[in-house]
């Protein structure tokens, strides 16, 4: 006969397998697959500094003359050092940082060269090493380098179906040989190649906003660009920085001679092509100059 229990069990099967299938190889692998992605945002900022910081480690072992086999252990050293940049501040990281310098020495390390290491680790840390591009790169890509603008050819538009009379934006594709002209007063695009002025297309829009200022200087306004009038002869003038880069005489380039204000200056983005627009009475011609 079996002995009754006096108490009530803490413990049964459905217990049991309830608290250990949460730890089964078919639940493990499903969590760690959901919670994956945001365990390699959380890891890749403390990876990044520590695997980027390698080379700039390893090239400086290498000017010293420290022999290969020793490199794992300044790299470790320069890890750590990271580790102690982003982690502490003022006196507390100094602190920090004389402790570790001194733990490898005991370890036979050459303080001189833990001391250049622990510079180049304070570089990664703070993110000033070896940036991918600079504000200067960014800017050379949004804007050309510029010094002259040498006339393309003209042509008339007064014959045109949609005729742009105040083309406020000019965008330019090289790679196809072409310019789409944009006319928000008239609502009017045409579309030009660049090579020759030839009329691909035009139509007109259904867009009754436009803007009264005409944009006659580049993305970044380094590049800017009016029509002047010069002893008499309309002159093209491109400023670059605030300073006069070219004054082009459109009498010589172009056959224009009005001086009355019936030209506009329109300018691509990046400075290097220039439109021009002269709807002077019976005169209604497009001139391109481009950048070098």
């Amino acid at each position: 006969m079996v002995r009754k229990r006096g108490v009530a069990r803490t413990s049964f099967a459905r217990r049991r397998v309830r608290r250990v299938k949460k730890y089964d190889h078919h639940v493990i692998p499903l969590r760690f697959k959901v919670q994956l992605l945001d365990f390699v945002e959380r890891l890749e900022p403390k990876l990044y500094v520590h695997v980027e910081c390698e080379v700039p480690t390893m090239e400086l072992l290498q000017s010293l003359g420290v022999p290969t086999e020793e490199w794992v252990y300044y790299l470790g050293f320069m890890k750590r050092m990271v580790k102690l940049y982003r982690n502490f501040t003022s006196e507390t990281l100094q602190k920090e940082k004389e402790s570790l310098i001194s733990e490898y020495v005991l370890r036979g390390k050459d303080i001189t060269v833990l001391e250049q290491v622990q510079e180049v680790a304070a570089n990664c840390a703070q993110g000033i090493f070896e940036l991918p591009f600079t504000c200067d790169d960014v800017k050379a890509c949004l804007e050309g380098d510029y010094s002259s603008w040498a006339y393309q050819w003209k042509r008339g538009y007064g014959g045109d179906s949609n005729p742009c009379y105040f083309p406020h934006f000019i965008n330019i594709n090289e790679s196809s040989d072409f310019l789409w002209i944009y006319d928000h007063y008239y609502w009017n695009i045409q579309q030009l190649k660049i090579s020759d002025g030839t009329l691909l297309t035009e139509f007109g829009v259904l867009d009754e906003g436009y803007s009264i200022e005409f944009i006659n200087y580049s993305l970044l306004m380094q590049y800017f660009a009016i029509v002047r009038d010069v002893g008499g002869v309309p002159h093209l003038q491109v400023y670059k920085n605030g300073t006069l880069q070219q004054s082009i005489n459109l009498q010589t380039a172009c056959g224009w001679t009005t001086t009355a204000h019936y030209y506009i200056v329109t300018m691509s983005t990046d400075g290097k092509y220039i439109l021009v627009s002269n709807s002077s009475g019976a005169v209604l011609e497009y001139a391109l100059f481009k950048g070098s």
